[in-house]
């Protein structure tokens, strides 16, 4: 498959250097790296303890910028802070490189990318451009118990973000999301839906309406089913995220993800082989699967409950001490 135009590669960051500098170099050494442009918003430090971080990532970029294995390396050196809630250091580079391309590439800074990532998201990019059933692309899939397929590729109504793809006429602006989130929270069907397979998609949506926030995979998810869309996902990660040890935004540490198997080098090119019906069912019983045993315990009877008082009353309630709580016990059991 000819690729006329690689995607640029947008990568917010702050003051993980540790993590940055792995995510940086794996993707340098990914096949077309000298083919594509990366940009990165190093955003400023909202407080004295992220200073020292900041100024080692910044003088590591600066290193970069002389000399890279990129076509084009973009830095941005913020002088505000600009976080991680709407608008952000995220949607600063989204906003960037719309101006000039039709897709992209979103990473965070804490991930890990197999040698044909790039190949793999380009090729998707340029496959599924016009077919308006697919919304997004994932270089990465849940560490699952993946069931035998000769398929490399299988569409699923979820998503990740960890090392995903985008086209500049499928993404949904601002108000068109918070449109949608209200009838998605009226939406019966998927109420249901969510409350059989997975109770904190459901529960999520309750909450960022509570807080006027959009929180990415979880309305994505939620909007790929209400919607009839699906992702692309490899049925072999190409990602592996090194952010649940305590140091990403969202805190918490869940062991496992650093650890994940993932496509080692692979010289020959990447071939799009799309699941069945038949495989494509199996693949999403054991995400299902996966993620009953991901969000059990604590958190799964919240959601449920959460989820009840909205369907028996209209009124949101949230209990985010609980949640929050079990967060710190789970983290604290799995240092």
């Amino acid at each position: 498959m000819e690729i006329k135009q690689y995607a640029p590669v947008v990568i917010p960051t702050l003051n993980r250097y540790k993590h940055f500098k792995a995510c940086l170099e794996s993707l340098e050494k990914c096949k077309y790296a000298d083919e594509t442009n990366v940009y990165v918003s190093l955003d400023f430090p909202p407080s004295d303890k992220y200073k020292e971080g900041w100024q080692r990532l910044s003088e590591y970029l600066s290193e970069k910028e002389k000399s890279n294995g990129f076509n084009r390396l973009t830095v941005i050196r913020q002088t505000k802070n600009l976080g991680v809630s709407y608008p952000s250091n995220y949607t600063f580079l989204k906003e960037l490189v719309l101006k000039d391309y039709e897709c992209y590439i979103s990473t965070e800074d804490d991930n890990v990318f197999s040698y044909r990532f790039l190949e793999y998201m380009n090729m998707c990019l340029n496959k599924y451009k016009d077919d308006d059933s697919v919304y997004a692309v994932t270089g990465y899939i849940h560490p699952i118990d993946m069931p035998k397929v000769k398929a490399s590729v299988v569409k699923l109504q979820e998503m990740s973000a960890w090392g995903c793809g985008f086209w500049k006429r499928k993404l949904l602006l601002r108000s068109e999301t918070l449109d949608l989130l209200d009838k998605m929270l009226m939406d019966k069907t998927l109420r249901k839906h969510f409350s059989q397979r997975r109770p904190s998609i459901y529960a999520g949506l309750m909450h960022m309406k509570s807080k006027n926030v959009i929180w990415g995979d979880c309305f994505n998810t939620a909007y790929e089913y209400y919607a009839g869309k699906y992702c692309v996902y490899p049925t072999t990660s190409l990602v592996q995220n090194h952010g649940w040890d305590g140091s990403g935004t969202h805190g918490g540490v869940v062991q496992g993800f650093h650890s994940q198997e993932i496509e080692q080098y692979i010289e020959q090119p990447f071939e799009i082989c799309e699941a069945t019906d038949l495989e494509t069912s199996l693949v999403d019983k054991a995400v299902v699967k996966y993620w009953k045993g991901y969000e059990g315990g604590i958190h799964y009877i919240v959601d449920h409950i959460e989820i009840t008082v909205f369907s028996l009353t209209g009124k949101i309630v949230m209990f985010d001490n609980l949640k929050r709580i079990y967060k710190r016990i789970r983290s604290k059991i799995q240092k």
